[in-house]
């Protein structure tokens, strides 16, 4: 029984002043419903915060006719656009809509009443939401439909999949929610029918999939029929959970909509495409449906519907395997991001190779790119960069708070804090400001090893807590004004920025200077950058021994050594290198070797290279997959295109990876999405240093939604 305080509502006339409450809303061509939403909470709230991204209709007018502040920016997906509203509210309450929600009188006069008794004890509100169709509500079993919308600013943090009604307050216990009396009306766009006819579409679509792939046990008579006769099928099915038509249309990533609005599927899509005995039938087998399954269906709809931020992968029907897993058969680490990530790949992949022919100009010149120009591109923009990020340089750590509980047991030690692994006080300041509490598991087992000066021999996932884990000990060994005494070599140039990026964040209290050195950059602009006599080095294998053979470069004044993701760099043909540089080293020295895999070959380069090194094997879990949601689409390799443009235009992912096995097939995927009207961007090793560096900067600005890389952006 739900004991939550109810807040009455109280009738007068008497004129009300505006309350301590901010309304923040994230709107986008909403000048159909934003009237309404306005003039709903007129003269209730102070201020009104409003994100716009990108509205051609005339919503921002009308918004600033309201006396709204209104932030431009684009989508950034529900979560974080609502955030971003939120995040500009200054009252001490705030209350949270969409623009197509507006609030009843009794749901005005009851938010009145709670602020202005201004209980401690109460730290938000939650409204029944009801959905209006065609100006009249609709009935269905989601009634009540609670929502945690109203809440003290301090507490207003959007999380979840959905941020419409998850607020961190509904977790925090023993700490009172109220309920409030009133609907908040929520207008369902006229076009909704239309759109569940497509999702009926792409259900049918998906169904003919599975019979592609010979699953036809779990396929009635469904794509037989038509969209329209699908859906009804699916959604009137009483078994939800029997594998059959419940679990296609849930894979339609639909169902919740579906289920929800039963009502408006029987008035709009059953009564236009079946005779009027079978769609009420139909309908109230509809509705059934939704009352008795709500409960069962929510675990489906909310794997099946997550939004930004989840991680999608597609793969062959033999390949359902999670990412960790098939990385783990395949002796290789997960690639770990942030962001959606999709194979394209498939065993039918074409194998024949693609002639490169060389452009010629109207004389007959030639204009293909020369490689010279190719990798001097974007270098004055590179030097730009490095200026810019000392000017404002900033701690670029992932944020501790928005990692679960349970994620932190995996991946973090939490009986230890960073101040128990013997790190000096500017290290401290820096981690304690970008809120690190506590170390993961392989930073507290390598950091209080390495600081006493002795090898170590790592093994960790990608995405544990690596980088840090040997930098924090170099940042704390390495002494000012001494050049050259450390060298970080990483497999790929990308990693090696992202290695410097993240020690200079860690360092920046330490007045260490780190100076990447890797390929595809002129020589003269990394030469220039060595004449400073930075102390610590991190490049690729091969262009520093370019630059140690050009004498920019003296290895012999190296004290500390780190490999990281040996594994990696061992497969794609660093051993000799690795091996020489390593000679050229100085000694005594202290070396790291940090790897997700350890191979025969490199416990003999172990043998060889390094001082009785301890040993760590961390089972931990990694930072950046328990930060993402993850899911695998079963799909056959001919129908892997169809179904990446499915998630791409239904899901609406803010940022988006998608992986593939070769070059060639970066090119093509790029292309096909380009006709279908999604903008995406290619990164592989074929593009010029220049180029690969814009594109991750964009990428990372959010300037970009879809990246499509081979392997190069899988590690790191």
């Amino acid at each position: 029984m739900d004991h939550s305080p109810t807040i009455d509502t109280v009738t007068t006339n008497a004129p009300h002043s505006p309350l301590p409450l901010s309304v923040a809303i994230a709107c986008r061509n909403n000048q159909d419903t934003i009237g309404r939403t306005l003039d709903s909470v007129r003269g209730l709230a102070t201020e009104i915060i409003a994100v716009d991204s990108g509205s051609r209709d005339g919503t921002v007018r009308m918004l600033k006719d309201a006396g709204a502040t209104v932030i431009k920016s684009r989508w950034l997906g529900y979560v974080q656009t609502k955030q971003k509203a939120v995040d500009g509210c200054t009252q001490p309450w705030v209350l949270l809509l969409d623009s197509d929600e507006s609030l009843s009188d009794e749901l005005a006069t009851s938010i009145r009443r709670l602020i202005e008794r201004d209980d401690p004890a109460t730290i938000g509100a939650k409204v029944n939401r009801r959905v209006w169709y065609r100006g009249e509500p609709l009935r269905h079993a989601f009634q009540p439909e609670w929502r945690l919308r109203l809440a003290r600013r301090e507490r207003m943090t959007i999380a979840g999949y959905d941020p419409h009604d998850r607020v961190d307050v509904e977790a925090r216990s023993g700490e009172r929610v109220a309920e409030l009396v009133g609907d908040l009306r929520h207008d369902s766009f006229p076009t909704f029918a239309a759109h569940l006819a497509r999702q009926a579409r792409h259900a049918r679509d998906a169904a003919k999939s599975l019979h592609g792939m010979g699953r036809r046990s779990s396929i009635p008579q469904l794509i037989a029929a038509g969209p329209v006769e699908f859906l009804k099928q699916a959604v009137g099915k009483s078994a939800w959970r029997d594998g059959t038509a419940g679990w296609l249309a849930a894979s339609s990533m639909a169902a919740y909509a579906t289920m929800k609005h039963a009502c408006l599927l029987e008035r709009e899509l059953i009564g236009a495409g079946a005779d009027n005995d079978d769609s009420d039938q139909t309908g109230r087998r509809a509705d059934g449906a939704a009352a008795n399954n709500a409960r069962s269906a929510g675990g489906v709809e909310r794997a099946q519907t997550a939004r930004a931020g989840n991680n999608e992968n597609v793969t062959d029907e033999t390949n359902t395997a999670t990412m960790t897993d098939t990385s783990e058969n395949n002796g290789e680490s997960t690639p770990e991001i942030g962001v959606n990530q999709t194979s394209m790949d498939g065993d039918d992949a074409p194998k024949k190779k693609r002639r490169r022919r060389r452009r010629r100009g109207k004389g007959g010149e030639d204009t293909s790119p020369n490689v010279d120009d190719q990798q001097n591109e974007g270098d004055d923009a590179d030097d730009a960069d490095d200026r810019s990020r000392r000017a404002k340089r900033k701690t670029g750590l992932t944020p501790v708070k928005a990692i679960s509980d349970e994620a932190k047991e995996h991946v973090f030690d939490t009986a230890k804090g960073f101040a128990d692994l013997g790190l000096k006080p500017e290290l401290l300041e820096v981690l304690n400001d970008a809120g690190w509490a506590h170390p993961t598991k392989i930073q507290a087992e390598l950091i209080p090893v390495a600081v006493t000066g002795k090898d170590v021999l790592g093994q960790a996932k990608t995405g544990s807590g690596k980088t840090a884990a040997f930098g924090l000990p170099l940042l704390q060994m390495c002494e000012q004004g001494i050049p050259f005494q450390a060298l970080v070599l990483a497999p790929t140039r990308e990693l090696a920025l992202q290695i410097r990026d993240d020690m200079e964040a860690l360092g920046e209290r330490t007045g260490l200077n780190i100076c990447p050195v890797y390929g595809g950059q002129k020589i003269e602009t990394q030469a220039r950058r060595l004449e400073k006599r930075p102390e610590i080095i991190v490049g690729t294998p091969g262009r520093v021994m370019d630059m140690n053979q050009r004498g920019y470069l003296r290895l012999d004044q190296v004290k500390f050594a780190v490999l990281d993701e040996v594994d990696r760099m061992f497969d794609i043909g660093f051993r000799d290198d690795i091996k020489r540089i390593l000679s050229m080293c100085g000694k005594p020295r202290q070396t790291i070797f940090v790897s997700a895999t350890i191979s025969d070959e490199i416990e003999r380069l172990v043998r060889k290279e390094m001082n009785e090194p301890v040993r760590l094997d961390v089972a931990a879990g990694s930072l950046t997959v328990e930060m993402v949601k993850q899911f695998h689409i079963p799909v056959a390799a001919w129908d892997k295109r169809r179904m990446l443009t499915h998630v791409l235009t239904h899901e609406e992912p803010d940022l988006t990876i998608v992986f593939c096995r070769m070059k060639r097939t970066v090119d093509d995927v790029v292309r096909y999405l380009g006709d279908k009207g999604i903008e995406a961007h290619a990164l592989h090793g074929d593009m010029s240093q220049g180029k690969r560096n814009q594109t991750m900067k964009n990428f990372r600005h959010g300037e970009l939604n879809v990246l499509v890389a081979s392997d190069l952006a899988a590690r790191g």
